[in-house]
């Protein structure tokens, strides 16, 4: 299909109504780069750096946020689990890594915090594997990347 939007004969303004209410976008705040986070031995969710964090204001009570992280992460030994902390006590998604290994690690959810006030969200890491010396890493440098964005959505 090719064309453009003025050729919707659908609706005289040419442009295409949105399916079920919301879904404007407020603000979109990124964090990204290549650095390599230090790994951790903690059987306890730790941060990942106080540098890799985001804050966000939602514009209104019902707004939502869609929040998404991704990397290379990487475990030795045992499993690693990877998660998305709101304001220091909300985990708002959580996924992981088998026994040692590496692989690309995405954490994305929607997030309904009903409030107008800053938010802080953070990505924290742990170790499952339950003895020393078992590192979990989020990993940057080389061909990685890592990116960690928050974007608001509207309600209509």
């Amino acid at each position: 299909m090719s064309g453009t939007v003025g050729d919707n004969i659908y609706r005289a303004s040419g442009v295409v109504a949105s399916a079920g209410g919301g879904g404007r976008l407020g603000q979109i705040v990124v964090v990204s780069s290549d650095s390599t986070v230090s790994g951790t031995t903690s059987t306890s969710y730790t941060d990942l750096s106080t540098n890799f964090q985001l804050q966000i204001t939602p514009t209104a009570s019902d707004s939502q946020i869609w929040i998404r992280a991704a990397s290379n992460g990487s475990c030795g030994g045992g499993p690693a689990r990877y998660q998305i902390d709101r304001d220091s006590g909300t985990q708002v998604v959580e996924s992981g890594l088998g026994s040692s290994g590496s692989g690309f690690i995405v954490l994305e959810a929607l997030d309904s915090p009903s409030t107008t006030s800053q938010i802080t969200y953070k990505v924290q890491y742990k170790n499952t594997g339950g003895a020393s010396g078992h590192t979990t890493y989020w990993q940057g440098g080389n061909a990685y990347r890592y990116m960690f964005v928050a974007v608001e959505i509207l309600a209509e």
